[in-house]
């Protein structure tokens, strides 16, 4: 970030954030000494979904940037083994090609919401039921 002050930049997208205080956090100090130079700088809030309402990025001079949704989809396309092939949906829109990976269903697992468990999950395709954010926040409310 020393070189955005040199070069004279105006806004700093830093596209990282760290669930950490901000004394330890690695963009909280260089970020500060840019943001006294009038640079603004921002950060993601972190992808930490699906529940609703967190925030990994608190960092007070810094802008956090959150999307909840993308504004579009691409087609994506999975060919089994067996030669079956399932099309639907993706937020990612480049070419993979990934062989042999195993389809992973576990009902403990089905929500993906626990990177603990996630860790220790059989390598593959872990397929997650996240079900309608509608729903989520409902259930927050009622809580």
């Amino acid at each position: 970030m020393e070189q955005d002050i040199e070069d004279g930049v105006d806004v700093k997208s830093v596209s990282l954030s760290f669930a950490l205080e901000p004394y330890d956090d690695p963009i909280a100090k260089p970020s500060f000494s840019t943001m006294e130079q009038g640079i603004v700088i921002t950060t993601s809030s972190g992808n930490e979904g699906p529940q609703v309402g967190i925030l990994r990025n608190g960092i007070p001079w810094v802008l956090t940037v959150v999307a909840d949704t993308i504004d579009r989809w691409f087609v994506g396309i999975m060919t089994l083994g067996n030669g079956m092939t399932i099309i639907g949906w993706s937020i990612f829109r480049g070419n993979l090609l990934l062989q042999k990976l195993s389809l992973v269903y576990d009902k403990n697992l089905e929500t993906c919401n626990s990177s603990a468990s996630l860790s220790k999950a059989q390598y593959g395709i872990i397929i997650c039921n996240v079900g309608n954010i509608d729903n989520q926040i409902k259930s927050l409310v009622a809580m």
